[in-house]
């Protein structure tokens, strides 16, 4: 019974990731707004009833890609050691993130995700949800920084936050904006060079 359970599982997870990887190549092809479930699920395989036990909408499926990436995000910081200073931390998750959106995601369908994100009128942004795990991993550089009394405690922790969140979508959008024209990583690291001096502390 018990190895029924688990096949049943893996079918089910090959399935989804089937349906899931159909539907990006689908979105970078034609883009978001030409792709409808049935042309998921007929270069699937699969019926429309299968696709709605997994998803509820087609933007679901890029629900779905905000995990993957703030999963990307945490197993990239918990590869260093747990006494690694803020600075060097917090361009780890600025690689991790220029990393992730050149090589995985990809400029097309960065587009993609910011397009629909910013065009949502029902729904709030998955860019803004404040319960996403990657607002707890800048929450936690924050606190790190404040501790070691790198970041200053005259701002409130969530004004930092914000800031340093404000200015990762910043970077993303300006290099939608210019097309991929400039080198994503080396831009991450020199602007938040700079984000960081704004919420470091004064030097005596």
């Amino acid at each position: 019974m018990k190895g029924k359970i688990n096949l049943r599982s893996l079918n089910a997870m090959e399935t989804k990731n089937r349906l899931l990887q159909t539907s990006l190549k689908l979105f970078k092809k034609r883009g978001f707004d030409k792709v409808t479930v049935e042309d998921i699920t007929r270069y699937s395989g699969v019926s429309k009833g299968t696709f709605y036990n997994y998803f509820s909408t087609k933007e679901q499926v890029l629900v779905e890609q905000f995990d993957s990436i703030d999963l990307y995000y945490k197993q990239t910081l918990c590869l260093l050691a747990p006494d690694t200073p803020v600075a060097e931390r917090a361009m780890c998750f600025i690689d991790a993130m220029s990393d992730f959106c050149r090589d995985i995601w990809g400029l097309s369908f960065l587009k993609i995700v910011y397009i629909n994100q910013i065009s949502l009128d029902r729904h709030p942004s998955m860019l803004l949800k404040k319960d996403r795990l990657f607002y707890k991993i800048i929450e936690d550089i924050v606190r790190q920084g404040r501790d070691e009394g790198v970041f200053t405690t005259d701002m409130p922790v969530e004004e930092q936050v914000y800031l340093f969140a404000s200015s990762a979508r910043s970077l993303l959008y300006e290099w939608c904006l210019h097309d991929g024209e400039f080198d994503l990583k080396a831009a991450g690291r020199s602007f938040f060079a700079r984000v960081m001096k704004l919420i470091s502390k004064p030097q005596a």
